[in-house]
């Protein structure tokens, strides 16, 4: 249980702050990152929503592979081309899988203690 809880501080350290950060005026995003893996299952999956004042503003999920709006997002004019974000949400599931299979080497490595 112990392990379990280390990496899964660990990795929320690196994708991404899990307290608001202040942009310009009084707004705040908060970016929320759940992943899952069972390597002896093959399954690995990437969750994460970015909320812009308490609102959930958009989403990414690693089985659909791309950065939506959410809510009142969706209508807002200009905001059509999601194509970057998707790609920056697609380096931060690499970075993820990567830290994880490095985590899972140490722990390989050190025979789990």
């Amino acid at each position: 249980m112990v392990r379990r809880t280390l990496v899964l501080l660990s990795l929320l350290l690196l994708l991404g702050p899990a307290v608001p950060q202040e942009t310009q005026g009084h707004y705040t995003l908060t970016y929320l990152y759940t992943g899952i893996s069972r390597p002896n299952e093959g399954l690995f999956k990437l969750q994460g929503t970015v909320f812009l004042n308490d609102q959930a503003f958009f989403r990414y999920d690693s089985e659909v592979g791309k950065a939506e709006p959410l809510g009142p997002w969706r209508h807002v004019e200009g905001m059509k081309d999601w194509g970057k974000e998707t790609q920056l949400q697609k380096v931060r599931q690499n970075i993820f899988l990567e830290t994880l299979q490095d985590i899972m080497s140490y722990y390989n490595h050190s025979n789990g203690q």
